[in-house]
């Protein structure tokens, strides 16, 4: 992870992970341990649901945008800074 979301998920401000359904994730499931890293730090964290959308629209109509990044203010800022790590294909 970016330190910046890494840390807030160290704090326990981060508790939504946004991550497209490639099949290599499929493995995730709600009871499983997760490490996150960044640089020398890791976090383990377990996975306590796992969700699936069609769109991310979908997705902020259901999820609470803060827990995914406490730092926006909106769903649509949200949605923007989704938007810049995924095209709007994915």
């Amino acid at each position: 992870l970016k330190k910046q979301f890494f840390d807030l998920v160290v704090l326990g401000q981060k508790t939504i992970e946004v991550r497209l359904a490639y099949p290599n994730l499929s493995k995730i499931k709600a009871g499983v341990d997760l490490v996150f890293l960044c640089g020398n730090e890791s976090q383990e964290v377990e996975v306590l649901r796992r969700s699936e959308y069609s769109t991310f629209e979908e997705m902020l109509e259901t999820e609470d945008f803060k827990k995914m990044n406490p730092a926006r203010t909106s769903k649509e800022e949200q949605l923007a800074s989704i938007r810049k790590i995924y095209s709007q294909e994915k």
